[in-house]
């Protein structure tokens, strides 16, 4: 059985998680280089949402409210995640710790919504032939 837009997007998101359990645990222990693993969270962040908003998001058509309704929903979504890390990325130039609740906080609320909302929608009302395009155009942005 072929891979799901889902299914692809899911493995993104797990590795995100471990990235960010990453940088937790570094915190914790006051790990000196915080910033290699924070420069290298937020270089993979930024290329899932690049790959969602370019490969996923301006191919899709915004001919029903509740498709322009979403997509304006994740946008947002990444542009609070954005600022989050750019929030983070400057309490991290003054402390060798950073609190990364507020934003695994926004991130579990953006993963859900595309999880459960969102992607497995696509899977569901797209025919093969586009699910199979947008599939493509993914793995072309990494």
């Amino acid at each position: 059985m072929a891979e799901t837009i889902l299914e692809i997007m899911k493995k993104d998101h797990l590795h995100l998680h471990e990235l960010m359990d990453g940088i937790e645990k570094e915190s914790i222990k006051g790990v000196a280089n915080l910033e290699d693993s924070f420069d290298n969270f937020k270089f993979e962040v930024e290329n899932h949402m690049l790959i969602e908003e370019k490969a996923i998001f301006s191919y899709l058509e915004e001919d029903s409210e509740a498709g322009r309704i979403s997509i304006n929903r994740l946008l947002e979504d990444h542009e609070l995640l954005r600022e989050l890390i750019n929030e983070l990325e400057l309490e991290l130039q003054n402390s060798s710790e950073v609190d990364l609740s507020n934003l695994k906080d926004a991130w579990d609320a953006h993963e859900n919504f595309e999880e459960n909302s969102f992607y497995d929608r696509l899977d569901e009302e797209l025919d093969t032939g586009k699910k199979q395009e947008i599939i493509e155009r993914i793995k072309e942005f990494r």
